[in-house]
């Protein structure tokens, strides 16, 4: 196991396991009272050599970002939604990965299982997470929390291969592969655009301002990337679905970043729009037949039923209303056909 601090360590380490065929990651962060998460660590691991790699002391992790955004290996990690959104901030840019955490929803086990429960059920690993929720902005770092971090990846590897074979022999293999890319580097994902479909997906859309709620959306989400504070300390969302009400916005729209973040959210939302069926009570109904049939379905094949789609996901997809995960082309078949049975 490398402690790595230094950028010559760091290179040496890269080019050790450059041609990995398999790679176990995870990052260490933290996001109590910012904006955007502040990465730590990004701790990886191979068959045969692992490495804590400590951003906070190393001087230049250019070459680190650069084999990032190169690698052709397969990166595995675990519950990595957030973890994306760090390699966002950094420009990192995975070209081959899988999550865990969705491998082992497909095969049975509950939404978002924690690793350590997934490595004792999977393959009788105990690993002791006493440290979860440590600051890791700390230095120096002691060497049980070193070993802790390190912890979250050695058995990432196998815990994938162990899931893959259930995968492919129940042919869901490429429902992980799907679900994994969907992670990275999508609009849909953005929390700007989800707080605006629900509300247009609502029952009581028709009493929403939405040009004012956009407005106070970007207004919040701008503000808290200034100030670098959570976007609930801005303004909580319930405060920003009672000032959008307000004909007269307490607010400056003169700003230029203002109102091209303003423009650019309001013509998406005008595109959905124009495109979304009118929300009908035989709609209603076929809505509620199709979660029937969807929970039917996941009660077959021993999966939860959200992680097919949730209830704000079908009726989003009823409405022709564009969602994150009802982008893979797995769920859209299973969605299409169901839809039929529920006429």
């Amino acid at each position: 196991m490398n402690y790595i601090t230094k950028t010559i360590e760091l290179k040496k380490f890269l080019v050790d396991i450059h041609h990995a065929e398999f790679i176990g990651m995870d990052c260490e962060f933290m996001r109590r009272n910012t904006y955007c998460p502040v990465p730590s660590l990004i701790q990886l691991a191979t068959k045969e050599q692992s490495a804590v790699i400590d951003l906070i002391t190393l001087e230049d992790a250019s070459a680190l970002f650069k084999f990032l955004n190169s690698s052709e290996s397969i990166f595995i990690l675990h519950g990595a939604e957030q973890d994306f959104e760090i390699f966002a901030d950094l420009n990192i840019k995975l070209k081959k990965f899988v999550d865990t955490q969705i491998a082992l929803t497909i095969s049975g086990h509950a939404m978002q299982t924690a690793l350590e429960k997934a490595l004792e059920s999977e393959l009788a690993i105990m690993i002791d997470k006493r440290l979860q929720t440590t600051d890791w902005s700390i230095r120096p770092l002691s060497s049980e929390k070193i070993n802790y971090a390190l912890s979250d990846t050695l058995h990432l590897i196998d815990l994938y291969q162990c899931l893959e074979k259930k995968l492919k022999n129940i042919g869901k293999f490429n429902w992980l592969i799907e679900d994994s890319m969907l992670l990275q580097g999508n609009q849909l994902n953005g929390y700007i655009y989800k707080f605006f479909c629900k509300a247009l997906t609502s029952k009581k859309s028709s009493e929403v301002n939405f040009e004012n709620l956009i407005t106070l959306l970007c207004a919040r989400e701008l503000k808290a990337m200034e100030t670098n504070k959570p976007r609930q300390w801005i303004m909580s969302d319930k405060e920003l679905r009672l000032n959008s009400k307000n004909d007269v916005l307490a607010i400056t729209t003169d700003s230029k970043e203002l109102l091209e973040l303003q423009n650019f959210y309001l013509s998406q939302f005008n595109k959905i729009k124009a495109s979304a069926t009118v929300p009908t009570r035989k709609l209603e109904k076929k809505e509620e037949k199709l979660n029937a049939l969807i929970k039917d379905f996941a009660l077959k094949h021993n999966i939860v039923k959200e992680f097919i789609a949730s209830n704000f996901e079908v009726k989003a997809f009823l409405l022709n209303i564009p969602t994150s995960r009802v982008q893979a082309s797995w769920r859209i078949g299973l969605l299409s056909d169901l839809a039929l049975r529920a006429q």
